[in-house]
């Protein structure tokens, strides 16, 4: 049942990303948009967790970087990228700090600030809004200088739990990496009309 929104603690997500990526499945990412100053707020439904060197498909598999440093904590900070000249993707840090891990955030279901996200992508179909990295960003409006943003504390951006939780979470190998395909790490909710695969394989329950 939902109830009023409340801030997460950091501590929350000072773990290892693996576990925290289920755990977000529910939550509220927010964003204050910079002209209007309407929240755009949509309910995470899908996700995909990413460790440090033992994880091939990281980018911080190999060694800290100033692209990746923000993988190595604090926990509760955005990390965003620009993934192939194409998309922002926007991420949460997990673990503690000085051990890499994030979750990516892949799919969300609109709740508040519709009309301005359906601006942003041009279209009002909800299924086709934050289904997918690429377009929750875009709608969200989440940029590259949100990079290092902490969701912690009412900024612009940031990360509430209203209590609501799905009926089941399903989990599966992560999309669209070259390497750790046989980890699944990806988790959604399994009756999510918003997440970016609808025919998720489940391999277990979360």
């Amino acid at each position: 049942m939902a109830t009023e929104p409340r801030e997460l603690p950091r501590s929350f997500f000072s773990i290892d990303p693996v576990d925290l990526a289920p755990k977000l499945i529910g939550l509220i990412v927010s964003v204050r948009d910079p002209e209007s100053l309407l929240l755009k707020s949509a309910r995470i439904v899908e996700c995909e967790a990413y460790r440090g060197t033992d994880d091939p498909a990281s980018h911080a598999a190999r060694k800290k970087t100033p692209r990746n440093a923000v993988m190595f904590g604090p926990a509760g900070i955005a990390y965003v990228y620009f993934n192939y000249g194409v998309h922002n993707m926007f991420n949460i840090v997990a673990d503690d700090e000085g051990t890499a891990g994030a979750v990516l955030i892949r799919g969300a279901e609109p709740l508040t600030g519709i009309n301005l996200m359906a601006a942003a992508r041009g279209t009002d179909k909800p299924t086709e809004l934050c289904s997918g990295p690429g377009k929750l960003t875009q709608a969200m409006g989440i940029e590259m200088n949100d990079n290092m943003s902490d969701l912690i504390g009412g900024g612009r951006m940031t990360i509430v739990d209203d209590g609501w939780r799905p009926s089941r979470i399903v989990c599966g190998p992560r999309v669209g990496i070259q390497e750790g395909q046989d980890l699944c790490w990806r988790f959604a909710s399994a009756d999510s009309r918003h997440v970016s695969r609808p025919h998720i394989q489940d391999h277990g329950n979360a």
